[in-house]
This record gives C-alpha cells, structure tokens and sequence, in this order.
C-alpha cells in the first residue's frame, strides 16, 4: 500500500491510498494525525483543522497492525479572517452578500476567509486571486432564488478595436446570464475547501419552473469560472444548482477533489461539472 499526498493546505491535507481498491476501500482503515483519531472507508480522505506551518505523521492502521507513515508539514498563511468579524448574521434570512463579499475583498494575498458553522444566504459572491475560501462544518452557502436581486453578465462586449470579451454564457455559447452563486473571473490561485455546504436552493418553484424560457437572462450556475487558472475546488457538497452545477470557461490547471454534488434525478441543466474550452 501506497499514500498519494494529494492536497496541502495551511490547515488541511487530503490523501488517496494507492492500491487496487477504486472509490471505496475494501475495509475500514485507522487514521491517526497528531491529536485526531478517525475511520476511513474511502480511497481518497481529507482532514481538516490542522494548525499552518506545522509538522504532521500520518499514520494508517488495519486493526491495530501499522500500515504506512507518513510526515508533511502543512503550508504557511498570512491572515486567517473569520468572516463572523465582518458582520454576518448566519440566519439563512438575512442576506450576507455583503459583509461575506467585504471579507474575500478584504483578504490578503495567501490568506483564509473561514466561513463557520451558520446558514448564509447570498445572491453572488465573487473571487479574488491569492486566497482560500474555507467553509467550516455545519457552514452552508444559501443561494438566493429572487432574479431581481441578481447582477448580468453579458454575453459578449467590443470594442473599439474590434476586440470580443466573453462574459455571460448559457450552455457554451455567449449569451447573457444571470451571476452565478459563487463567480470567478480573471482570478487565478483560489482554493474552496471544506466540509460545508453551497446550496443554490433551486426547486420546480423558483429556477427550475420553465426551464428553457429565458426570463430576462438565462439562468446561473452554482460556480462559474470565467478565464481563471490554478482553481481547486475539494471537500464541499454542491447541490439544487440552478442550472449547470460547476462551470469552467476558458479556464486552466482546475483541480476538482472529493466533491459531492446532490442534484434531483429530475432537475433541468444540473450538469455536474461542464467546461468549455478548458485546460485542466
């Protein structure tokens, strides 16, 4: 048996265990990371609530018997903000966009916006480059479902010199389209890691009611990356995605690790995860 170090963060780290099995592992295996003692019954697993700069053994058990060690250490962070400082309420009434957006603006280069336990309803929330995007246990994202509420990306805009800027899209082709839940454009090293939740909150009463008329706009994504490179997105559940779930455009070097994305089998456009001309 192998461990492949698939992922190290500032205060997580994600592992795969190379052998024959595919998703899940044959049997429950130990795992023991400085304090915190656990089962895994899968192939790829991710601890969290590790401390920056610090080194770590991993070690594997099969009742009992030593399997594999392993050392790393984990990397370094200038500022860890806990988005509570900046005047969310986490109601799942309320509407966070605003004090949630202040945090990820307000974050230094290789920084962390911690979003904890809490419901946290948003209409669009958008990226910068250089920071991790950490949502706690318990944390979930509540995507508005109000159209009014949301901003337009156009499909596409000139300019003087003949030059095109793709913005909105709606299935691959340049069509104006509501902002997604979450929004990347022209931004490169983020991380979205975590064990929350981003829950677009669709259903046949909001997004999903008429699905191919367009009202307005066309409808939005949970996450839309927009020419956006070294993007990794583990550890999260994605589900009720107003149309297309995860969607890279014109984008590079994305890593999708240990998602969940929970969509009704009956859903319209809930695609998992659909890229146009995409690097990754």
């Amino acid at each position: 048996m192998e461990i492949n170090i698939v992922l190290i963060n500032s205060r997580s780290f994600t592992f795969e265990i190379n052998n024959t099995d595919r998703f899940y592992l044959k049997n429950k295996l130990e795992v023991k990371i400085g304090k915190q003692k656990f089962e895994i019954e899968k192939t790829v697993n991710s601890v969290y609530d590790l401390e920056p700069e610090t080194n770590y053994t991993l070690e594997i058990y099969d009742n009992g018997e030593l399997l594999i060690k392993k050392d790393f250490i984990t990397k370094s962070e200038s500022f860890s903000l806990n988005v509570k400082r900046f005047g969310v309420k986490g109601d799942g009434v309320s509407n966070d966009t605003l004090p949630l957006q202040t945090a990820i603006m307000s974050c230094p280069k290789n920084g962390r916006v911690y979003i904890p336990k809490g419901k946290y309803l948003v209409t669009s929330l958008f990226l910068k480059s250089d920071i991790t995007i950490e949502l706690g246990t318990g944390a979930e994202i509540l995507g508005d479902t109000n159209r009014d509420n949301f901003g337009i990306l156009p499909g596409l805009i000139e300019n003087e010199k003949d030059e095109e800027y793709y913005l909105g899209t709606w299935e691959g082709n340049p069509l104006d389209s509501f902002s997604s839940i979450i929004t990347g454009i022209n931004i490169e090293n983020v991380k979205i890691i975590g064990e929350g939740v981003i829950n677009g909150q669709a259903s046949k009463e909001n997004w999903w009611n008429n699905p191919k008329i367009k009202r307005g706009v066309w409808r939005p994504r949970t996450i839309f990356l927009n020419k956006c490179k070294n993007i990794t997105i583990e550890g999260v559940t994605i589900k009720n995605s107003p149309s297309w779930t995860v969607h890279p455009f014109f984008s590079e070097n994305l890593k999708f690790i240990n998602l969940k994305i929970q969509n009704p089998a009956d859903s319209p456009n809930t695609d998992g995860i659909i890229r146009n001309h995409v690097k990754m």
